[in-house]
Order: structure tokens, then C-alpha cells, then sequence
């Protein structure tokens, strides 16, 4: 049987004086091959919304709508509340209302050194406000003038994507699914029709909070099979005694969840984690030798969503 289980496991070894240093070194220890690919930018993405947050912006916006379709709405943060892209983790900071689309702009980091502009068609929210189907989109920048991205707009070339697919590894769908309207909370994955996290009375937040106590105050190293949105390689390289994660996923269509959603930069950014692509039961025997034991099982929801389906 191929792994799919999720699995922790905390290797303790001697404190180290540079954390980063030490984790890059390791990094250089593990098997190249499985190395799984950067977080290349997707062209043209300038944030993302949930169901959640379209709604909000239509509901909030509506009534700034001009008529002409030459007019237009400037918007300073104070006329736009509490309104959030990026699940809950952005704030805009500023939006022009339009006949045709709301452009959007803000900036993201810890002190704003990134700056986004998206243009959202407001064919886009009457949809979404209308049928009020759940998911994450992904919103674009305007890549022309004033004049060509309300052209564009209206001819819906600037629509959002769904973040979705369908895992060739697997043969099922793969999506994002946001779980809370009122708060700012991590989506879960939904592969194959199973919510890979808890959901009932309790967020991904949480649950990971929750496998990781269980564990006690260990530090050192840590190895998470079963990446999925990445969350406990992430909680575990925020614990002040973890020295290096090593996080392993299965499927190449999780990746692609990864890098769409917002909550999962961490797992791309942070040089304590190193992720791998591949099969857990080949990927492990390739570890070095600091790396290896049994570590116990957890999640996923339902183990045959991770096996790879049948060749026919």
C-alpha cells in the first residue's frame, strides 16, 4: 500500500546556535529528486477571494455602482469597513467602482512592501452574489490603462479562475474551501469530495494546534508526511525549539492548492521547511539516516482520497 497516512514526527538532536544556517545545510543533505518545485508566481494574480468576500464586496459596493459607464467611484479604507481579500489575511486599501468592474488595491508583508492592484468584473459578483456556490478565486491585475481593463472587464477576459482541479494522480477533484464568514480562518482541501481537516466545531487552526500539543514541548526536527495545505509544517517551524521541518506530500495537485492559497505562503517562504514531492514509502528510505523512524499515524479523513487511482 502507498503512504497516505499523515504523520508527525519530532527527532530531537542538540541545540544548534544558527537555526537557519543549520536547516539550509540539512536541506542540502536530502535527496535532490524529491525536492518539491518553488512557488512560482502565477501570471497576472493579484489576490484572492473566497465566496465569503465576493459577497461582502458586492453587498458593500452595490450601491456605489455609477450608471454612466464612463463614471467611476474612488473609495478611501474608511468607506470600505471591514472588507478582506485573501481569506481574511488582506485588507484593501483602496477602490475605484465602475459600470463594469471594481478595481481594488492594497499592499501585503509585514511592513506593506508589496503592492497589488485587482480588477474584479462585476459580472463576477453578480454570479457569485447570486448563486452563492463556495470557493476560492483567484483575481488578476489589469495589465493595460484605465480604458483597456474596463474593455476587458466587460468582455470578462479579467474574470477570476476557480481554484480548482482535477489530480492526475489521483483521477479526483481538488479544491479550496473557505469555512468562516465572520472570522479570518485557513480553508480546508477538499480532495475527492473529503474535507481534509476537522471541521465540525473546530477549524484547520485548531486541529493543528490540537495534533501538535499531543506531541508535547519537543523541538529539533520535525518530519510531516502528508503536506496537504501545509499547516502543520507550518505551526511546527513557528515552535521555538523546532530547528528544521522536512514535509512530504504525494500528490502534485495539492501543490498547486498550496501555492493558491493564501494561508499556505508560510510552507514557501519560511527556511526552516523543506518540502518534498513524492511517494512517502520511497521517499523515506532516502532520508538520511537522522531523519528516519516510525512515526504515528493522523489524518487524511479518508485514506483511499490520497491513493493513486488504478492504471487501466
Amino acid at each position: 500500500m502507498r503512504a497516505c497516512l499523515r504523520t508527525i514526527l519530532i527527532v530531537a538532536q542538540p541545540p544548534l546556535r544558527r537555526a537557519h544556517s543549520a536547516a539550509r545545510a540539512a536541506a542540502a543533505e536530502l535527496p535532490r529528486r524529491y525536492l518539491a518545485p518553488p512557488a512560482l508566481p502565477e501570471p497576472g494574480v493579484a489576490c484572492c477571494v473566497s465566496h465569503y468576500e465576493a459577497i461582502a464586496l458586492h453587498t458593500a459596493l452595490q450601491p456605489r455602482r455609477p450608471d454612466s459607464a464612463s463614471g467611476s467611484v474612488s473609495l478611501g479604507r474608511g468607506d470600505l469597513g471591514t472588507l478582506t481579500v485573501d481569506l481574511g489575511l488582506a485588507r484593501p486599501a483602496s477602490a475605484e467602482v465602475s459600470a463594469s468592474h471594481v478595481r481594488l488595491r492594497g499592499t501585503r508583508g509585514i511592513e506593506g512592501e508589496e503592492e497589488w492592484t485587482a480588477c474584479v468584473p462585476w459580472a463576477f459578483l453578480d454570479r457569485v452574489a447570486r448563486k452563492r456556490r463556495a470557493g476560492v478565486w483567484q483575481c488578476y491585475a489589469p495589465g493595460q490603462g484605465e480604458a483597456e481593463a474596463a474593455e476587458e472587464a466587460e468582455e470578462d477576459d479579467l474574470a477570476p479562475t476557480k481554484v480548482e482541479g482535477l489530480s492526475e494522480l489521483t483521477s479526483r477533484p481538488a479544491s479550496l474551501l473557505p469555512l468562516d464568514e465572520a472570522s479570518p480562518t485557513p480553508p480546508t482541501a477538499v480532495l475527492g469530495g473529503f474535507n481534509m481537516h476537522r471541521t465540525k466545531g473546530i477549524d484547520p487552526a485548531g486541529d493543528t494546534d490540537n495534533k501538535l500539543r499531543a506531541l508535547g514541548k519537543k523541538g529539533g526536527r520535525v518530519l510531516d508526511v502528508c503536506t496537504g495545505l501545509g499547516y502543520t509544517a507550518c505551526a511546527a517551524a513557528r515552535r521555538a525549539g523546532v530547528r528544521e521541518v522536512v514535509t512530504i506530500e504525494l500528490d502534485p495537485a495539492m501543490v498547486e492548492l498550496q501555492r493558491a492559497n493564501p494561508w499556505s505562503r508560510q510552507l514557501f517562504d519560511d527556511p526552516k521547511i523543506t518540502r518534498l514531492l513524492g511517494d512517502a514509502t520511497e521517499v523515506l528510505p532516502a532520508l538520511p539516516e537522522g531523519w528516519r523512524g516510525r512515526p504515528p499515524p493522523h489524518d487524511p479523513r479518508d485514506a483511499s482520497a490520497t491513493r493513486p487511482a488504478p492504471r487501466r
